[in-house]
């Protein structure tokens, strides 16, 4: 049997999982970090990238903790987290920009592409690192922190 639109829009789907980076907090040492969310590299520059997430996946962070935790990045592919610094917020749109500098030597990550056309009935994949229950115990364990994003389909309507 044939895969379905769904199933073969998820398949495709993981071909940007090169722009595809978790963002999580913790400690400056990089103990004990937390996921906050996914982000999407959009723009790459000379040594580092920038990478847009939403708002609301470092509002807490940002009011709250950055005087005290620091943002780290993961890049799909990546052997180490990176640090991450708030370059752009904009809560009216749930906008966020985040510049990584320093790209470790070989690192090419993959800038995702956009349009802007209206594409009602589209099939269309959400790709990212879906946030699980945080246990205090198990903060740094992989099967917590995954390394690779997973994908749901679903149609703009």
């Amino acid at each position: 049997m044939a895969p379905s639109k769904f199933e073969t829009a998820s398949r495709n789907a993981l071909a940007y999982r090169g722009a595809t980076v978790s963002i999580l907090q913790g400690e400056i040492d990089g103990s004990r970090k937390e996921i906050l969310g996914t982000g999407f590299i959009i723009r790459r520059d000379s040594g580092g990238c920038f990478v847009m997430t939403c708002h609301h996946v470092i509002k807490e962070y940002y009011k709250k903790y950055r005087h005290v935790y620091t943002l780290w990045l993961r890049l799909h592919g990546a052997d180490q987290d990176l640090r991450g610094r708030v370059r752009y917020r904009d809560r009216d749109r749930d906008l966020a920009v985040i510049r990584i500098r320093n790209l470790p030597q070989g690192l090419v990550p993959t800038p995702l592409k956009f349009s802007f056309r209206k594409n009602i009935g589209k099939i269309v994949v959400l790709l990212g690192y879906f946030n699980p229950p945080q246990r205090e115990d198990l903060l740094n364990e992989e099967e917590v922190i995954s390394h690779d994003p997973a994908s749901v389909p679903g149609v703009i309507v």
